[in-house]
């Protein structure tokens, strides 16, 4: 059985391959979890390997990506952090649910 957090990190990455494609690009999302939580819960460096491809501003190449990503509920936001990093932040229904799920009471 996978886990909610496999499911919605495979979910957004499924996303981000068909939106990459689109623009005309075959290059992975290659999407993570952040490891500090500092920027999001998960993050794609997707948008400087193909600034390095294309020979265009990383920050314009995120930019495009997101510009037409219909995000899932379970995604509260996307956003841009420099070089070209997008950071994706889980929803707090999302998370309740979780935690709802997730705890078992001593019994």
């Amino acid at each position: 059985m996978k886990a909610k957090g496999t499911e919605v990190k495979k979910e957004l990455e499924n996303l981000l391959d068909k939106r990459l494609k689109k623009l005309g690009h075959g290059i992975p999302s290659n999407l993570v979890y952040d490891r500090t939580l500092a920027h999001g819960d998960l993050v794609t460096s997707a948008p400087l390997s193909i600034a390095a491809l294309v020979k265009k501003k990383p920050m314009e190449i995120a930019e495009k990506i997101i510009s037409g990503l219909e995000l899932p509920s379970s995604i509260s936001s996307a956003t841009i952090a420099r070089p070209g990093f997008i950071n994706f932040t889980l929803s707090n229904e999302y998370l309740n649910g979780i935690a709802e799920g997730g705890i078992a009471l001593p019994l």
